[in-house]
């Protein structure tokens, strides 16, 4: 008996979708980058690992955390900041570079909501995985807190997928900058220099000198690492965690907006150079 093949799609998927499927089928075609890029990943987390185990050798606490919370700190806040990787930005100044972004304007659809459907495909595979990783392997071997209640585990998901929208943000506008030049290779380093310090990712943000901290936890960055994280060690308990989600909130709005209004500057200013 023959078998029959499959019936061939019809209706279309939502436009959007269809991009987030496209960029996680392109992760998962190239599977040497991303397992690369997992392995670099899990090498820097273990040199952020035995560099603060050496600190704790000698004293309990440091900055409120005692040694367990520490390397929750550093595995947590790990996966939650390979949600956005270096890429996202590169790909649209790799766009600009080529002249390819004429092709993604001339799509019909709108650039900011195509390029959060790529970052978001991107991250399912990419962040998720390199995150799941990261996590079982701190439950298994290096015996990290769970999350401090099931609400803060809950409310911890949802500080992540803000987290993730302001950091995507943060992201877009740097690279929008790139219209403006023709290489914005120095300012995407600038920005993964000031995001890593600033949200949390690399030390806790108590940490820094009271200044600096002042500063850290009025910028938007905070919420891309700190917030969840410490939703996730329930330092931040009752009404509290409520609270904490609303800069998150604000701040994704307050991106959201200066991402368009400076969209079309940023449009009349780009100057192909592909071809």
């Amino acid at each position: 008996m023959a078998v029959q093949a499959p019936p061939l799609r019809v209706a279309p998927r939502p436009k959007y979708r269809a991009l987030a499927i496209a960029a996680i089928q392109r992760a998962i075609a190239y599977r040497g980058t991303t397992l690369l890029s997992l392995l670099s990943g899990l090498v820097w987390v273990a040199m952020l690992y035995y560099l603060w185990r050496t600190v704790y050798a000698d004293r309990l606490r440091l900055g409120g955390f005692d040694w367990r919370q520490m390397r929750t700190y550093i595995l947590v806040s790990y996966a939650v900041s390979t949600l956005i990787s270096f890429s996202s930005a590169a790909r649209i100044l790799n766009a600009v570079r080529t002249g390819d972004i004429a092709m993604d304007l001339l799509r019909p659809v709108h650039y900011l909501l195509f390029q959060l459907a790529q970052t978001f495909g991107s991250a399912l595979i990419e962040g998720l995985l390199g995150g799941t990783v990261a996590l079982l392997l701190g439950f298994l071997l290096l015996g990290i807190a769970p999350p401090a209640s099931v609400l803060a585990a809950l409310l911890f998901l949802i500080s992540v997928g803000l987290g993730f929208l302001i950091k995507f943000l943060i992201t877009f506008l740097v690279a929008l900058l790139c219209f403006w030049t023709k290489n914005g290779l120095g300012l995407i380093w600038a920005q993964t220099a000031v995001t890593s310090l600033f949200s949390g990712a690399l030390i806790p943000l108590q940490l820094l000198p009271s200044w600096l901290q002042t500063a850290a936890l009025a910028a938007p960055f905070q919420g891309i690492v700190y917030t969840p994280v410490m939703v996730y060690l329930g330092a931040i308990e009752g009404a509290a965690l409520w609270w904490a989600l609303g800069p998150q909130i604000f701040w994704v709005i307050a991106l959201w907006g200066l991402a368009r209004l400076i969209w079309m500057p940023a449009l009349r200013a780009l100057d192909l150079q592909g071809g």
